[in-house]
């Protein structure tokens, strides 16, 4: 994140208006606020987001390497753990005993693609619908349709918003019928529908 923020990328994260401001615009502002429409940008909301990540990331260093035992649930934060904190990381236990008897060659038609991730921002998943629909327009009509199987949890009001606005898109996209969205669903359920 203090990556983006330094080198002012806008995400969904780093908003576009904190992005494109210019330290000085904001000075020249307090000085003449008739000029404020011509003057509406400044740096130092971005400067003030990189000393405010840079502070945080350093006393989260220092509280997380205090730390005998951290758990995550994903490769973002175990990267960030092992940055910041310093610390051991080890490996939990976990039942693959039903993963073992796939096999690892099968055909499946339609061949599938299955993206699974809770219906966060961060994962991007109309990047990979626009993505999908790219590779489908560029397909070889002799080959199979593939179907996009997004899988993913919704936690809230604001993540079913997510889902639906990225459900909207597959119709404009022409990739309405190549897509299934699963909300919710048990690993048993992934396993069953998607694994086997």
């Amino acid at each position: 994140m203090l990556s983006c923020v330094k080198a002012r990328n806008s995400m969904y994260n780093n908003d576009a208006l904190i992005v494109k401001r210019e330290l000085f615009v904001d000075f020249v502002l307090f000085l003449c606020e008739a000029h404020k429409n011509y003057f509406c940008e400044s740096v130092l909301p971005s400067w003030c987001k990189v000393m405010y990540y840079t502070f945080y990331s350093w006393t989260d260093g220092i509280v997380g390497s205090c730390a005998n035992l951290a758990m995550g649930n994903s490769s973002w934060t175990h990267c960030h753990i092992e940055k910041l904190w310093k610390i051991t990381d080890y490996c939990p236990p976990c039942d693959t005993l039903g993963l073992q008897v796939l096999l690892l060659e099968r055909s499946i038609n339609p061949p599938k693609l299955i993206s699974v991730a809770q219906f966060l921002p961060e994962k991007a998943h109309s990047l990979q619908l626009e993505a999908f629909s790219v590779a489908i327009k560029k397909l070889d009509s002799e080959f199979p349709r593939p179907r996009l199987q997004f899988v993913g949890s919704c936690r809230n009001e604001a993540d079913e918003k997510r889902l639906q606005n990225l459900k909207d898109p597959t119709v404009r996209l022409k990739v309405e019928e190549d897509v299934d969205f699963y909300k919710n669903v048990t690993y048993s359920f992934i396993s069953f529908h998607f694994i086997f």
